[in-house]
């Protein structure tokens, strides 16, 4: 989440520069709104279940970059024209990518031609190390559920925002980052 609100920031700031346009808190507000587009979904699916070891099904909603990308670009470009679109594609691809590395359980990225998740070159568990690092981790529903059964446990969010680790600290620092960027781009 913080990656993905300090990644909006950041890809407002380099549209602005790349269309040479005024970086105002519209575009900053697009930014992070599009950077965190893909999770509405985790709003729908939270509010009907809370939060639960499930929450990785989230993903099954509206994570499929070959389907959101072009429609959501698309949109953007017939509502604000190219740098809308150039925001929206840049922030969700950034959102998609984050979700594909490390801490999550990957999304569908060749749906629907294909309904594995990818996870690419580093798959974080509290629990266990071994075997969890290589180029790319492709996982049916089946093997899915079990690695989540294996790896993960209930209290995720807290693992992941309120303890300090790799994946926390590159969090935090992109945020901060594009905080510190902000003001003196501002």
């Amino acid at each position: 989440m913080f990656l993905d609100i300090g990644m909006g920031i950041l890809l407002a700031i380099f549209t602005s520069q790349y269309y040479n346009v005024n970086l105002g808190e519209l575009l900053v507000f697009g930014g992070i709104l599009f950077a965190l587009s893909p999770d509405f979904d985790f709003l729908m699916y939270y509010f009907k279940n809370g939060i639960t070891r499930e929450d990785y099904q989230h993903r099954n909603m509206i994570h499929y970059p070959l389907l959101f990308l072009p429609i959501g670009t698309m949109a953007a470009f017939l509502l604000g024209g190219s740098v809308w679109a150039t925001l929206f594609f840049l922030g969700a691809l950034s959102h998609f990518l984050h979700d594909s590395i490390a801490i999550g359980w990957g999304i569908k990225w060749l749906y629907p031609f294909s309904d594995k998740n990818y996870v690419f070159l580093y798959h974080y568990s509290k629990v266990k190390k071994k075997g969890l690092r290589k180029l790319v981790f492709a996982f049916d529903k089946s093997s899915l559920n079990q690695v989540v059964a294996e790896h993960w446990g209930d209290e995720w969010f807290h693992d992941i925002y309120y303890k300090w680790h790799p994946i926390a600290i590159v969090e935090f620092g992109v945020f901060i980052i594009s905080l510190v960027t902000l003001y003196f781009y501002a």
